[in-house]
C-alpha cells in the first residue's frame, strides 16, 4: 500500500499534472472526510462526495486520464462540496469564509490558462451567491440546519485552515523540486547538444578534409589512406545519428523488438568483426568465452541485441588503455517459463569508473563527466538505449566498477530458444581421436579456454605458455598434426618456431595455424607462406572456428569450389528507382564489376512506366520510398497489378521495424537499408538472380 502511494505521488513515470492531482486531491478528500466525522452535521451527503471524489482519483490514474478527471473533481469539490459545507458550518457568521477561500486556491494549484481562468470565474459568482445568502440569512428559518450550524462550527475552521496551510506548503516544495529538476534536465540538454555538435562536426571534418586531400594526392597509396580514413568517420556518424534516431524513439515509446530466430554464435562474430579492428589498433587482447550449453538458436531481436553488445564492447575498448584486455562472455543462467535466461559479460581493464560516475551512466544525456566527454568522445545516449533494449528483453542491466580497476558491464536477457536445423555430425568429429594437437600462446585463460573445445570434441591436446616447452614436447613426443601458435608470443620469433616444428615433421604431415588477427595477418602473410603457414585462426577464437578447421585439416570438411571475389551476373537486367543522382551513381559504381544491366527511374511514376512497357525484361527492382510524383510504396502497388512475381527490393533510408513493415505490406520482397553495404546489395543479388560465379 505504501509503495503504492509512493509510486502515484512521487515516480516519474507519473506525469507531472497526475502527481500533482494526487497530492492536492488526496488532501483535499481527507479534508472532506475528516470535517464529516468530526462535525455534528449530516454525514451521509459529504460521505458521498468523499466517495465520488475518491472514485474520480482512481479512475484518473488508471486510465491516465488526469486532466479531464482534475475538472471532474474540482466541479464536485468548488461547485457542490465546498457551497455545502459552508451552509452546514454556519457560514460567515462563524468564520466559513475559509471554505470559500480553500475553494479559490485549490482551482489555480490545479489548472492553468483559459481552463483556469473560467473555473475560477465561475467558482467565485458561486461563492458570491453563498455569501450574498449567508448574509440575507436565507436557511435561518429553516430550526433543524440552524442546529446543525452551531455544532459544526468549531472542527470545521481549524481543519479547512490546517489543509490550506498544508496544501500550499506541499505545492511549494514540490513545484521547488519539479523545477529544480526541469532545470537540470535542460542544462543536461544543452550540454548534450553542444556535445552532439562537436560528435558531428567532428567527423564531418574528417570527412570533408581527407576528401579533399585524396582529389589531389598524386600517389595511390595517399589516396587509399585518406579514403579509408573517410570510410572510417562516415561509419562513425552513421552511429551517432542512429543512437539519435532509437533515443527518439524509445522518448516516443516507438521502439519495438522482432521476434525472429537467429544463430547466437554467427551473432557474435558478427558483432566481434564489426568491432574487432578497433581492439586490434590499440593492441587490446580481445577474449570470448560462450558457454556450451546456451542452445545453437535463439528467438529474439537478433540486431537489438547485437546493438547492446557492440555498444558494450566499443565503451570498454575506448576506455581500455594500449596493451590492455576486453573479455566478452556469455552464460546460460536456465530456463524460466520456457524463456532461456543468457548472461553476458563485458569485461575491461580499462580507467573503471567511480560510484559518483555510475549513478549518471544509465541516464539521458549523461556520461561519467565532461573530461571523459572530451577525452574520448561520445553522445551519452547508447547506454540509455542499452538498458532499453535489455529491459524490452525482459532482463536488466547493472554495472561492477572501481576506478583505475577496470569495469564489467553485463546484463541478462530472456530469448526463447530456436530451431537448430543443422544438427552436428558426431561422427565426423569421431574421425579426429587419432590427431594429436599442440598449442602455444601466452594467456592462460585462452589455453584453458581452447583446451575446453578441443576437449569436446575428443581430440587430444597439449598446451604450452613457453616456446621452450613446445620445443621439449615435440622432442620428447614427436611431431604433433596440428600446431596452433599465437603470433602475439613475447620474445618469440613465431615464424622462426614454425619452420623448425615443420622441419621436424617428416614423418607425418603437420600443419601449422597461426592465431593472428586479421589486420596482423594482411602484414604478415607473404612472410608466413615463405615459412610454410598456409592457415591462420582469427582471434578472438570461436569454438565452431577450431571445429571447422580441425575438420578440414582432416580432411572431413571440404571447403568446396570458392567463390570468386566478385560475382557475377551478366544477363541479368534490373531497374533501379532512386531520385537522388548521386545513389544512382553509387549503385551503378557498386555493381559494375557484376556486369548486370541496369536502367534507372528517377521517380516512381517513371519505374511504373518503365516496367510496364516491358515487364518481360527486368528480373529485379530496387526501389527508393521517398520519391517525387509517385513514391515506391504507390510504385509499387501499381507494378504489383501489372507483375505479381517480380521481384521488388526497397532501398530506402527508412529503416525501422515499422517501415520494413510497411514495405512488405506495400508488396516488396525485401528491405535494404542506406547506406547501402556491398555485401548485402550482392546477397538480395545472389537470392534472387541466377548465380554465376568465376571458378
Amino acid at each position: 500500500m505504501k509503495s503504492t502511494l509512493l509510486y502515484y505521488v512521487s515516480s516519474e513515470k507519473v506525469p507531472f499534472n497526475g502527481r500533482l492531482f494526487n497530492i492536492i486531491a488526496g488532501i483535499c478528500s481527507i479534508f472532506i472526510l475528516s470535517n464529516t466525522l468530526s462535525s455534528n452535521g449530516p454525514k451521509l451527503i459529504p460521505i458521498v462526495f468523499f466517495s465520488a471524489m475518491l472514485l474520480l482519483i482512481l479512475w484518473s490514474n488508471k486510465t491516465k486520464k488526469y486532466r479531464r478527471g482534475t475538472l471532474l473533481y474540482l466541479v464536485i469539490l468548488c461547485f457542490i462540496a465546498i457551497p455545502c459545507l459552508f451552509f452546514i458550518n454556519a457560514g460567515l457568521r462563524n468564520g466559513m469564509i475559509l471554505y470559500l477561500v480553500f475553494g479559490a486556491i485549490i482551482i489555480p494549484l490545479l489548472l492553468d490558462g483559459i481552463v483556469c481562468a473560467t473555473m475560477l470565474a465561475l467558482y467565485l459568482v458561486i461563492a458570491f451567491v453563498c455569501i450574498v445568502l449567508d448574509y440575507n440569512q436565507v436557511f435561518l428559518n429553516v430550526h433543524a440546519i440552524d442546529t446543525l450550524r452551531f455544532y459544526g462550527m468549531a472542527p470545521g475552521i481549524p481543519l479547512c485552515g490546517i489543509s490550506l496551510g498544508l496544501i500550499v506548503a506541499l505545492y511549494k516544495t514540490f513545484c521547488l523540486k519539479e523545477k529544480k529538476k526541469s532545470e537540470k534536465a535542460t542544462r543536461s540538454k544543452s550540454e548534450f547538444l553542444a556535445n552532439m555538435s562537436h560528435e558531428i562536426r567532428t567527423p564531418m571534418n574528417t570527412i570533408i578534409g581527407m576528401t579533399t586531400l585524396a582529389i589531389t594526392a598524386a600517389d595511390n597509396e595517399r589516396k587509399d589512406y585518406c579514403l579509408s580514413r573517410v570510410t572510417e568517420a562516415s561509419e562513425y556518424l552513421l552511429d551517432v545519428l542512429n543512437n539519435i534516431l532509437d533515443f527518439s524513439k524509445i522518448e516516443a515509446a516507438q521502439l519495438k523488438l522482432a521476434q525472429t530466430d537467429f544463430h547466437f554464435e554467427k551473432m557474435l562474430r558478427h558483432v566481434v568483426n564489426v568491432i574487432g579492428y578497433r581492439a586490434d589498433e590499440k593492441k587490446l587482447r580481445l577474449m570470448v568465452d560462450i558457454d556450451r550449453a546456451i542452445p545453437n538458436n535463439l528467438i529474439g531481436d537478433e540486431l537489438r541485441l547485437s546493438q547492446v553488445i557492440v555498444n558494450l564492447l566499443g565503451n570498454a575498448i575506448k576506455f581500455t588503455p594500449t596493451g590492455g584486455s576486453v573479455h566478452l562472455s556469455a552464460h546460460y543462467l536456465g530456463k524460466k517459463n520456457d524463456n532461456c535466461i543468457v548472461l553476458i559479460k563485458v569485461i575491461d581493464s580499462g580507467i573503471g569508473i567511480s560510484p559518483d560516475q555510475q549513478a549518471l551512466l544509465f541516464q539521458p544525456f549523461q556520461q561519467g563527466d565532461s573530461y571523459t566527454t572530451h577525452k574520448y568522445g561520445g553522445s551519452g545516449l547508447g547506454l540509455v538505449i542499452s538498458k532499453t533494449i535489455v529491459e524490452m528483453m525482459g532482463g536488466r542491466i547493472w554495472i561492477e566498477s572501481e576506478e583505475s580497476q577496470g569495469s564489467t558491464f553485463a546484463f541478462m536477457v530472456h530469448l526463447k530458444q530456436g530451431m537448430d536445423n543443422k544438427q552436428k555430425d558426431l561422427s565426423a568429429f569421431a574421425k579426429l581421436d587419432t590427431l594429436r594437437i599442440l598449442l602455444l600462446d601466452s594467456d592462460p585463460v585462452v589455453l584453458e579456454y581452447f583446451r575446453e573445445i578441443v576437449g569436446r570434441l575428443g581430440v587430444s591436446c597439449e598446451a604450452s605458455l613457453s616456446a621452450d616447452t613446445v620445443r621439449t614436447l615435440v622432442e620428447r613426443n614427436g611431431p604433433y598434426n596440428i600446431y596452433f601458435l599465437d603470433w602475439n608470443m613475447p620474445g618469440v620469433d613465431i615464424l622462426q618456431l614454425a619452420k623448425s616444428l615443420l622441419a621436424v615433421s617428416s614423418d607425418i604431415e603437420s600443419t601449422v595455424i597461426l592465431m593472428v588477427s586479421p589486420i596482423d595477418w594482411n602484414k604478415i602473410k607473404e612472410e608466413a607462406k615463405r615459412a610454410g603457414i598456409h592457415k591462420f585462426l582469427h582471434k578472438p577464437i570461436f569454438p565452431s572456428f577450431i571445429e571447422e578447421m580441425m575438420l578440414e585439416i582432416a580432411g572431413i570438411l571440404s571447403k568446396g569450389t570458392k567463390k570468386s571475389a566478385i560475382d557475377l551476373f551478366e544477363g541479368c537486367h534490373i531497374l533501379v528507382a532512386e531520385d537522388l543522382e548521386i545513389n544512382r551513381e553509387i549503385v551503378l559504381a557498386l555493381l559494375e564489376p557484376t556486369k548486370i544491366s541496369i536502367d534507372c527511374a528517377e521517380n516512381g511514376a517513371e519505374a511504373v512506366r518503365l516496367f510496364t512497357e516491358a515487364p518481360e525484361k527486368y528480373d529485379l527492382i530496387f526501389m527508393d520510398i521517398q520519391m517525387p510524383e509517385m513514391d515506391g510504396y504507390e510504385a509499387t502497388r501499381q507494378i504489383r497489378n501489372v507483375h505479381t512475381q517480380i521481384p521488388i527490393i526497397a532501398m530506402t533510408a527508412n529503416v525501422y521495424q515499422e517501415d520494413v513493415a510497411k514495405c512488405i505490406e506495400a508488396g516488396m520482397n525485401g528491405h535494404l537499408g542506406k547506406p547501402v553495404v556491398f555485401d548485402e546489395l550482392l546477397e538480395v543479388l545472389r537470392k534472387y538472380l541466377r548465380e554465376e560465379f568465376n571458378q
